[in-house]
């Protein structure tokens, strides 16, 4: 002991006749020293250590050094009093270095550099100046950044826990059976919870909770994938909710596209089944090459194709038009208006059957107020531009007569060389009960005159309402044949003739019986009136007066008293042979 300290003070004695005055105290306590027996102090007089080194600079080191066979290593140890470390050092160019720093920070690399650190909160740090943020951080600037986990059996990998088994268990990741990396939880470290829910094997299998990708198929809810991605949900039914089976989204931007491609081989159709585990293909939507157009199937039967020239096929696999309905009955389209912005509700049917092509009104019955028999002419109804109508005609408003232009909105014409009643305008009220009904009724608002206009060839005749007055008028220049003002007065331009009646001719037959002037004035007493001449009261009863009749019954009594006249103009001849011969 003794000759060991001698050595140790010829050491210092040698070490402090080379530094300045003011730090060369060197102080050896007593082996009965009650503080720190045998203790060293250098730059202190009471040292509390088996070695104890102060010194006023920011830096107190010291070294050691160590010659072997020509090799010689120097090691320093520093403090750093403002920095608040302890530095361990090898001397020389990029020579290691460990710092302990007072917060419990632990940082090692050559030099300058850190090639790791352990700062105060367990943060543990691997590369280049990094002060780790991350429980494990790893940064490589000139190569690969790796984690080596390698273990010679058992349990190897690496746990992840956001507390204790009772809070969330732990996550395990581990090189694990079959050589496979195995993400498990587990509620104690070490052991497995049951069914890794994530493995990849060194073949390239990777299975996700029992869903496997094998020979490039990929399952989901399955380990026996049947197709390149195989989606199976089990569990409870699910009937309405989006948020299962299959979603693609795109949340970066509102304008982003959510976008799923379904691509073959050269030449090869896309397709889309639908259906159950009986029968996977009851529904499929197939895009095909060959054409370019889609198909729609359900219950294995084409029902709808959508061709490349924009044409829609309901019903056929051929459509010919923009949009072709077919069906074995009846092929509809409707038109359904279900009051959800306030209108009134309301259901249309277009459709065509062998019977007619018509429009239904859903909502009132199901009348149908519109139909066109099959082998109806063209032009049965024809609307113009302006929207006249043509019934027979595409081009309605044609000359009649002398009246030239585009003026009739209604134009009906036939070609057929006979046409039996009722002719081409028939207006009927088929109601079974007997009333009094307007049939055809026409207005002028403005008033100034309105009527019809008949052509015959090239005679034209109008009837009219002009200036308070009924009119007949043939187009030929002169005045109205026939007018009937309100009071009822007649006017003709020419005769009237009416249907022919019996002459009463009869009244100068031998047998006709004439009344006597006496029983003719007895009749006159008596009733008031003519023989065979009604009465005023009668008149009255009819609602007017027979012209025509009375016009016969008048020559009747014209030709009677010319009877009775003659038959007085004898009896005045007889008297006055008479009155000659006295």
């Amino acid at each position: 002991m003794i000759r060991s300290r001698l050595v140790a003070i010829t050491i210092c004695t040698l070490i402090l006749a080379a530094a300045p005055a003011a730090q060369a105290q060197l102080t050896i306590t007593e082996d009965t020293n009650p503080t720190c027996p045998g203790c060293v102090g250098v730059g202190t007089s009471s040292p509390g250590f088996q070695l104890e080194i102060h010194d006023s600079i920011d830096i107190t080191k010291f070294g050691i050094t160590s010659e072997y066979g020509g090799t010689s290593s120097t090691w320093a140890v520093a403090v750093a009093s403002v920095a608040d470390q302890l530095r361990l050092s090898r001397q020389g160019t990029g020579g290691a270095e460990f710092t302990l720093i007072g917060n419990g920070a632990l940082k090692v690399g050559p030099g300058a550099a850190t090639n790791l650190w352990l700062n105060g909160v367990g943060n543990l740090g691997l590369g280049l100046d990094l002060d780790p943020s991350t429980a494990l951080h790893v940064r490589r600037t000139n190569e690969d950044a790796q984690v080596l986990i390698e273990g010679n059996g058992g349990f190897t990998g690496v746990i992840v826990s956001n507390g204790t088994s009772s809070n969330g268990g732990y996550w395990q990741v581990t090189h694990g059976a079959g050589g496979a990396l195995a993400i498990d939880h587990t509620a104690t470290i070490g052991t497995t919870g049951g069914a890794q829910e994530f493995r990849v094997f060194d073949s390239g299998l990777v299975d996700v909770a029992g869903g496997l990708v094998t020979g490039g198929d990929v399952g989901v809810g399955t380990a026996s994938p049947a197709a390149a991605i195989h989606i199976l949900q089990s569990g409870s039914a699910v009937t309405t909710s989006w948020d299962t089976g299959l979603i693609v989204q795109n949340s970066a931007t509102p304008s982003s596209f959510a976008l799923a491609s379904l691509i073959g081989g050269a030449g090869a159709n896309a397709q889309l089944n639908f259906g159950d585990e009986t029968n996977p293909f009851r529904g499929r939507l197939i895009y095909n090459l060959a054409d370019d157009s889609f198909r729609l199937f359900a219950d294995g039967v084409e029902q709808w194709r959508f061709t490349a020239d924009g044409r829609v096929g309901l019903g056929t696999t051929n459509p010919i038009v923009e949009i072709h309905v077919k069906d074995g009955d009846g092929p509809t389209v409707r038109l359904e208006q279900d009051g959800s912005s306030g209108s009134t509700p309301q259901t249309w049917d277009v459709a065509g059957n062998g019977d007619s092509f018509f429009v239904r009104d859903v909502t009132n019955g199901s009348k149908l107020p519109f139909r066109i028999k099959p082998g109806a002419a063209d032009d049965s109804i024809f609307i113009a531009a302006d929207g006249d109508i043509g019934m027979g005609t595409d081009g309605p408003s044609g000359d009649i007569g002398d009246v030239t232009g585009t003026q009739a909105k209604l134009h009906v014409r036939s070609t057929e060389a006979t046409l039996s009643r009722p002719g081409l305008l028939y207006v009927e009220n088929a109601s079974p009960t007997a009333g009094y009904r307007y049939l055809l009724a026409l207005k002028n608002a403005a008033g100034g005159g309105m009527g019809f206009r008949f052509v015959d060839g090239s005679t034209a005749i109008d009837t009219n309402n002009i200036g308070g007055e009924y009119r007949i008028n043939f187009e030929d220049g002169d005045n109205q044949e026939l007018s009937l003002d309100a009071a009822g007065n007649l006017t003709i331009d020419g005769q009237l003739t009416t249907a022919t009646q019996t002459i009463p001719d009869y009244v100068f037959d031998e047998s006709y019986e004439l009344m006597s002037l006496a029983e003719l004035q007895d009749f006159i007493q008596s009733n008031g009136h003519l023989p065979r001449i009604p009465t005023a009261d009668e008149y009255a009863q009819r609602g007017g007066v027979n012209v025509s009749e009375l016009q016969i019954l008048l020559l009747e009594k014209i030709e009677e008293l010319t009877l009775y006249t003659l038959e007085q103009n004898k009896r005045i001849e007889q008297l006055e042979a008479m009155l000659g011969a006295r």
